[in-house]
Formats: structure tokens, C-alpha cells, sequence
């Protein structure tokens, strides 16, 4: 995963051969489209419905359902602007696979955030300037002496990571959603379907994948709910992209636990 630029994936290809698959930065490709908005559509009502339309597009993790929103959308965009209709069809149309959610689903990435920020600490705390190959080598084995010394220190003091801290967000965030949403699948006892909050329409599909997780070292679970990420599978953006544990799922738990109890009594 890159930025816009070419020279990275090139450069990769070059040294290590092969093609491996191209991803987009997500927040690279949404700068550029809010970017050329703003320049080419002169209509701040205009431009937001434009932008609304692309993130929806963006975000479809199905490909049939890709390829649909972006036909619409490929219908409209003339009639509300040209310039920018023009754009999207030079730049972006021919290479969908490399932005469009649903052609990087399960790989746990969706930006190059991460490696940015580690360059930005690399190259300015640690390099200082001084390009040599063998002070490069030797201020990596510092950062990476640094680095360990840090995850230590926060697994110590019980700190959160990043990654737990977005599923701490998603559980808070399924608490304002009711079990009513829940629908069970009366073909499977290890598939359900979650509606959508906005619409009666059945938006999201959630599968068990296991009854516990393999790993008995996997860290990437909430302790109220008990449960991690390899556990089940949401077909939505957080699931499939984030690689997290979704509000989805911790709804079905509630709905699970709840059933439980009923039957219990």
C-alpha cells in the first residue's frame, strides 16, 4: 500500500520481482477527490452530493454491488458536473481494483498511515540527515531497540494499543443499538443477519467462524464481550477492511446472551 505515486510499487517490483497486489492509501484517495472537488466544482451542494456519492461508492465491500453503484454513478456525474466526470473516468474508472474496498477485503489494511508516521520518526529522530547505509542500519537497530522497549513498558502498565482501542470504540458505539436489529437464519445456527439502524432493509451478515479462537495468545478482544476478531466475520467496512471486531458483532452477543438468559428462565 502507497500513496498516488507509481515510484513505490516500482521500486518494489525493481529489487524484489514479481507483481504483487497495489493498494491505494484510503485517506491519500480521499484528499485527491475532495481536492479536485474543490477546484472543478464550483457548487458547495453540489460538491457534497458528489463526495457522498464517491464514499458510498468506495465503500462497498461486495463487487457486484461495486460495479453497480459505480455504473450510477458514472450515469450521473455528467449532468452535475462535467469536469470533474471527465476526471474520475481519466483517473480513477481504469483502477478501481486498487482503491475500491471490495477488492482488499481480509487483508487488515486500508492506510499507509502507520508506515508514514514511522518515516517521518525515522528520518527526522533518528537519521538526522546523515544518509549513510551503515548508519541507516545502525539507527534501525536503535529504533527497534526503542520500540520494544516501549511495548514493554505499555504491556506493563496495562495500556491500551490502537487496535484495542478501536474495539473498545465499536462496543461503545453497539450500545445504541437495539437486538431488534438481529434476525436469525433459519437455514444456519452459526449465520445472522443485522438491519440496518436507518432502514428496515437487512444490510449486514454476520458468520461464526469459531466457537473460540485458535490463538490462545490473542490479544485482540474486548474483556466484557470475550470475544476477538477471529471469532466471527461481519461483512462490513470495520470486519472485512478495519480487521476489527464491529458494533455488529457485539449486538449479537447481546442478542445471544439475552436468548440465553430467556431460556434459562
Amino acid at each position: 500500500m502507497s500513496d498516488m505515486a507509481n515510484q513505490f510499487y516500482n521500486a518494489w517490483i525493481g529489487v524484489m520481482g514479481g507483481h504483487p497486489s497495489r493498494l491505494l492509501c484510503t485517506w491519500h484517495v480521499d484528499r485527491a477527490w475532495q481536492t479536485e472537488l474543490r477546484s472543478k466544482v464550483k457548487d458547495p451542494i453540489v460538491a457534497a452530493e458528489i463526495y457522498k456519492m464517491l464514499r458510498i461508492v468506495l465503500q462497498q465491500t461486495e463487487v457486484h454491488l461495486f460495479q453497480d453503484y459505480l455504473a450510477k454513478l458514472n450515469k450521473m456525474l455528467p449532468n452535475l458536473n462535467m469536469e470533474f466526470h471527465k476526471y474520475f473516468q481519466q483517473e480513477w474508472v481504469k483502477k478501481a481494483e486498487l482503491w475500491a474496498y471490495c477488492y482488499r477485503k481480509g487483508l487488515g489494511i486500508n492506510t499507509n498511515m502507520s508506515v508514514e508516521a514511522f518515516h517521518r520518526v525515522f528520518k527526522y529522530g533518528y537519521l538526522k540527515g546523515n544518509k549513510r547505509v551503515d548508519n541507516c542500519l545502525h539507527s534501525l537497530l536503535k529504533y527497534i531497540r526503542d520500540k520494544s522497549i516501549d511495548r514493554t513498558t505499555k504491556l506493563t502498565r496495562g495500556q491500551a494499543t490502537h487496535k484495542l482501542k478501536l474495539i473498545q470504540d465499536r462496543h461503545i458505539a453497539s450500545k445504541t443499538l437495539t437486538a431488534d436489529l438481529v434476525q436469525e437464519d433459519s437455514t444456519s445456527n452459526s449465520r445472522w443477519f443485522v438491519s440496518s439502524c436507518n432502514t428496515d432493509k437487512i444490510s449486514y451478515t454476520l458468520l461464526k467462524q469459531a466457537d473460540k479462537c485458535l490463538n490462545n495468545a490473542c490479544e485482540l478482544k474486548y474483556s466484557e464481550c470475550n470475544i476477538c476478531i477471529h471469532e466471527y466475520i461481519c461483512n462490513c467496512p470495520d470486519a472485512l477492511i478495519h480487521n476489527t471486531i464491529c458494533k455488529h458483532t457485539r449486538l449479537l452477543q447481546r442478542y445471544l446472551a439475552k436468548n440465553s438468559l430467556d431460556a434459562a428462565e
